[in-house]
């Protein structure tokens, strides 16, 4: 599909630059591990090296097809439907107790929340910031999605989400409020009381005890006992995968074992694997896959993002509507939450993450062509000064 629209639609030149940094890592697991594992491995391996490209493009090409509001709306209305499947979902088969134990019916369901749901909240509360309600002119609408959403949002009792959500809103409201700081110290502060009292008046809850856990789950340690291995299966998976890592000679160091590799974890999971060939921990998946290049290219490509995002002219109010500072943070929001829950869900290469990349290349396109806008803008004043 990416691949017909590319034959009508073009990406923007910078962001195809900016993508192509990326196919280094894919390039070297492909020579690395072809001709060591089955094909198949290889394959799948290189599908989710692929989808970072795939959708920032795609992203890109949405945003120079349709107009930026209406792909905004687009993107509110997935993530609503995914909400409300999510909400009907853990009613029907859990009851109405799960909004009293969302953690416990999450576990007992094995479902997961949508990354498409806090992107889409995070989008309708910026209707309000930003947009002027331009979005959702009207208000039931409006508050019915965000409800819808939030609902979502916690009913999925994902620490995950909730940690994207969080920053996200953070640092939209930084960029709505930079200049009345005392704003977002009292909403962090406002924020902080309410997780507190969450914390300290429900301590024994699942949820609870699932957030004070999160630090210790991610950290690269190994595990004793299977109960330690199922508790902390993720920074379990981390350490055998370092341990991997560090077995290779020099060339599978720096260059990685290659797409098709796998790790032996020493026992079998609670899915009855031994050997499994992708990680919760992103970081370590890119090392043993594509080795210290394949990070080092995935930082550069985190930094190159956030220059492209920052470079630019300033804000022109005769060519603004208002909106320029969300099109010039969202970019760098989408690509922090996927930075950050690649440490826990691979959300680099999570394929419930390309709603992220999305976004990602979406608003990025539109900041630049706003960049555009306000250059030429500026040249026909200048011309106009001069005559």
């Amino acid at each position: 599909m990416i691949f017909i629209l590319s034959l009508y639609i073009r990406p923007d030149r910078r962001i195809i630059k900016l993508s192509h940094v990326l196919l280094l890592p894919v390039i070297i697991g492909i020579i690395n591990g072809l001709f060591r594992y089955a094909f198949y491995e290889v394959f799948k391996d290189m599908y989710y090296f692929l989808n970072p490209i795939l959708y920032l493009l795609l992203g890109s090409m949405i945003a120079r097809r349709y107009d930026r509001m209406d792909s905004l709306r687009a993107i509110a209305w997935v993530g609503s439907m995914c909400s409300l499947y999510l909400i009907f979902y853990m009613f029907n088969n859990y009851g109405y107790t799960a909004l009293t134990a969302p953690r416990e019916a999450r576990e007992s369901l094995s479902v997961t929340g949508f990354a498409a749901t806090g992107v889409a909240a995070i989008i309708l509360l910026c209707d309000k910031l930003f947009f002027g309600a331009a979005l959702f002119s009207n208000f039931r609408a409006w508050i019915g999605l965000l409800l819808i959403n939030l609902l979502s949002l916690y009913l999925s009792a994902s620490r995950t989400d909730l940690l994207v959500f969080v920053i996200s809103l953070s640092m939209m409201l930084y960029v709505k409020f930079q200049h009345r700081k005392h704003y977002i110290l009292l909403y962090l502060v406002f924020g902080g009381l309410i997780l507190s009292v969450f914390l300290l008046s429900n301590p024994q809850s699942r949820f609870a005890e699932a957030l004070l856990k999160a630090p210790e789950e991610i950290t690269i340690q190994p595990a004793e006992n299977v109960i330690e291995i199922n508790e902390n299966y993720r920074g379990h998976e981390a350490y055998m995968t370092m341990r991997t890592i560090r077995k290779g000679n020099f060339e599978e160091r720096l260059g990685g074992q290659g797409f098709g590799a796998t790790v032996d974890m020493g026992s079998y999971t609670p899915l009855n694997i031994r050997h499994i060939p992708i990680m919760h921990n992103g970081y370590p998946y890119i090392l043993l896959k594509t080795g210290w290049i394949g990070m080092t290219v995935y930082i550069l490509f985190g930094l190159l993002l956030l220059r492209l995002s920052l470079k630019g002219k300033d804000r022109d109010l005769s060519q603004d509507d208002g909106t320029f500072p969300f099109w010039k943070s969202f970019p760098i929001i989408s690509a922090l939450g996927l930075y950050v829950t690649n440490v826990s869900i691979t959300g680099i290469f999570n394929p419930e993450s390309v709603i992220l990349w999305i976004a990602c290349g979406l608003s990025l396109q539109y900041k630049l062509d706003l960049d555009g806008r306000i250059c030429n803008h500026r040249k026909l004043q200048h011309e106009t000064n001069d005559v």
